[in-house]
């Protein structure tokens, strides 16, 4: 979904939808602080719940510039998303993971990280519940 960058690129700028998810990753140092634990393993569920989605790490949902993450803290975020989706939604939601670069505003190349998840046979159960996703 979303297989080439110019696509992927043309999405972005036409924000959030039912097949597009968009998240800033926040750090302290090398420690994650946004978005939480809980509220991306809501949206993980949600979308397995739902239909085949995109979720774009290293992007500002409401503004939809390319904010990147530090290419020294992408194992770390490929891991906390790993982790949430098989210890904190039952059963595990099941992802793609990507490295890619897209051209910020200035058009610098930033590493984000690309998440396909498909829409799942099962049920997912996150920390808020059951969760459908219809929209942004």
């Amino acid at each position: 979904m979303f297989d080439s960058k110019e696509e992927l690129l043309r999405k972005i700028q036409l924000g959030e939808d039912t097949p597009l998810e968009l998240k800033t990753i926040s750090f302290k140092g090398k420690k994650i602080v946004g978005p939480s634990r809980n509220d991306l393993a809501d949206e993980f569920a949600a979308i397995a719940n739902t239909a085949d989605c995109v979720m774009v790490l290293g992007v500002d949902d409401k503004t939809r510039d390319i904010i990147g993450i530090p290419l020294h803290l992408l194992d770390i975020v490929e891991d906390y998303v790993r982790e949430i989706c098989n210890d904190s939604i039952k059963p595990p939601v099941l992802i793609r993971t990507y490295r890619i670069e897209l051209p910020d505003a200035t058009g610098d190349m930033r590493p984000v990280l690309k998440i396909e998840v498909s829409r799942s046979l099962f049920v997912h159960q996150s920390p808020g519940g059951y969760f459908y996703r219809q929209g942004r």
